[in-house]
């Protein structure tokens, strides 16, 4: 009851708009940090500067509270960016006490940047994440009636004749051919039970699909139409995990199967989120940069898989299907 009791409440934390805020600022902060380190600059850095840019001549507490840093932390901001020459601080007219901070004509040029950086940065993710849909649902040559959650682990038990008879797929859609083909590149993912398939059979298995579908899509035989139609399609895969990546952000869950005998081998604990969610990030930064697509997509997977290392530091990639671990 108390379990309960637990994960009703923190569902219901989870399901508050403060809380959905919170977890789109670090998204946006991550994109921002990148952004900015080619200028030399951090997100911090970035606020205050633009606040001077908005009020010239304000004090270092009013860029505390318009920026939400502690006075400690804004002392050090403000020190580093005089010292580099990019703001100036005079004492105020009509308050001696007060330092009150200002921008150099150095740092207006670098704020001005910053602004054209931040902007093209946050457009070209989400124009990428635009097309990716796009791509995935209105793929021109290559749209078919796609299988809804291909799950190599449904089954249907016949009781009465001591068999079980496998379900290959649960429901269709229209959509990419593609959301098929790249089904075991980016781990079943939409399969309670997935695991990982050795590279080799993932290879051997997209060109035997590739080569099927031939037959019917001439477009297949294009490797840059092919090639970008499954990059976009691996994008589509992960921008599908990013809600389940909200949820597992502060504890990882393990998503339920269903009935099992007593001496299944079916193991909870080995059936968590987040190593899904790892393994999903890292395949599509490997097709990324193969395929050399999707780069403001990549980086954003780059940052986020290093976050995930660093907040899930026990996490690990899926494991292989037991068949191929030996």
């Amino acid at each position: 009851m108390d379990t309960d009791i637990s994960r009703d409440k923190e569902v219901g934390v989870k399901s508050l708009l403060g809380y959905k805020l919170k977890k789109t600022q670090h998204a946006l902060r991550l994109h921002m940090d990148e952004a900015l380190r080619t200028i030399n600059l951090t997100t911090p850095q970035y606020a205050v500067l633009a606040q001077l840019e908005l009020k010239p001549g304000t004090s270092n507490a009013t860029l505390e509270r318009s920026a939400f840093i502690t006075a400690k932390t804004m002392h050090g901001i403000v020190s580093n960016l005089e010292k580099r020459g990019l703001i100036q601080r005079k004492n105020d007219v009509s308050h001696g006490k007060i330092l009150c901070t200002e921008l150099t004509d150095q740092d207006h040029k670098v704020v001005i940047q910053a602004h054209d950086m931040i902007r093209a940065f946050t457009n070209a993710v989400k124009q990428e994440a635009i097309d990716v849909i796009e791509m995935s649902l209105s793929p021109g040559d290559f749209y078919v009636l796609t299988h809804g959650n291909i799950c190599p682990d449904n089954v249907f038990d016949h009781e009465d004749k001591d068999k079980l008879q496998l379900i290959d797929f649960e429901w269709v859609r229209p959509g990419s051919s593609l959301l098929d083909a790249t089904y075991f590149r980016m781990n079943f993912p939409t399969c309670w039970c997935a695991k990982a398939l050795p590279e080799e059979v993932i290879l051997e298995l997209e060109g035997l699909y590739r080569q099927t579908i031939a037959s019917k899509i001439k477009a297949s035989l294009d490797d840059a139409k092919y090639n970008e139609s499954y990059a976009a399609a691996c994008g589509f895969w992960l921008l599908s995990s990013m809600p389940f990546a909200l949820r597992i952000m502060d504890k990882d869950e393990c998503w339920p199967s269903g009935p099992v005998p007593v001496d299944s081998l079916w193991k909870q604990e080995a059936n968590l989120a987040r190593p899904r969610f790892i393994s999903r990030l890292q395949a599509f930064i490997q097709v990324s940069k193969a395929y050399n697509l999707l780069h403001h997509s990549r980086k954003s997977a780059e940052q986020t898989l290093a976050k995930a290392y660093e907040k899930w530091d026990d996490a690990k990639p899926l494991d292989l299907y037991p068949a191929f671990q030996n």
